[in-house]
């Protein structure tokens, strides 16, 4: 993604939306294009190439909308007229007011889910029939969620931090009924399936913010080592 920033820097248009998975914020975005060009979004495609068809996830339901926003959470008139287009496209869409950190806490979350996917050979079934990894995978969420929090990211949405509350022997199948569905197929089996890279890359970022966040996390720490 990086190597790109050189060419968009070079594109005169005044707004580019980044829409991708980053734990590590927008800086190096705002450094190369200039902060007040710089929108952030996700999508929730995930899915895989067929030939020429791409299948995916189409967030279609009001309870799924895309996130869009500004860095510093500010309504302007670019994000509203942004979200006109899409939703006159058919596509369900929202303002975002903290963005970068909704961005950081999927980010960071992507790969508890995909390494142990991985691990498995991409079945989620085989993955729903372990218990000693489906009990890490919870650990290993809640490291997550402390890591982000001990660098100051405010967990988004915020319902994702009843993680830590919820008691394990309660998580643990619900996570279990959760990784055969086939919504999890298409935005998670596929989407890992597709994008070993970018798994790779974004576990090489959530170990750098462990580090950084000098905590001890051994569950998310032995997740991200692959010692399990």
């Amino acid at each position: 993604m990086f190597d790109l920033l050189p060419t968009l820097a070079r594109n005169v248009s005044p707004n580019i939306v980044f829409m991708i998975n980053n734990p590590s914020g927008p800086d190096e975005y705002t450094r190369a294009l200039g902060r007040e060009r710089v929108m952030l979004g996700f999508v929730f495609g995930g899915g895989r190439r067929e030939g020429n068809i791409i299948r995916a996830i189409i967030p279609k339901s009001r309870w799924l909308k895309t996130p869009f926003g500004e860095i510093d959470g500010s309504d302007t008139p670019r994000l509203r007229s942004l979200l006109t287009i899409l939703r006159k496209s058919g596509f369900h869409v929202e303002a975002c007011r903290n963005i970068v950190e909704w961005q950081a806490t999927h980010a960071a979350m992507v790969p508890v889910m995909a390494i142990p996917l991985m691990k498995h050979g991409l079945n989620a079934k085989a993955l729903a029939k372990s218990e000693a990894d489906l009990d890490l995978m919870v650990d290993a969420m809640r490291d997550t969620l402390d890591v982000l929090e001990a660098l100051g990211v405010k967990v988004t949405p915020r319902s994702q931090s009843i993680i830590r509350y919820i008691p394990k022997f309660i998580l643990r199948p619900l996570i279990r009924a959760a990784l055969p569905s086939r919504f999890m197929e298409v935005g998670g089996v596929w989407h890992v399936s597709q994008a070993g890279d970018e798994m790779d890359q974004l576990a090489k970022e959530l170990g750098e913010i462990v580090d950084k966040s000098a905590l001890e996390v051994p569950a998310l720490k032995r997740l991200l080592d692959r010692n399990f």
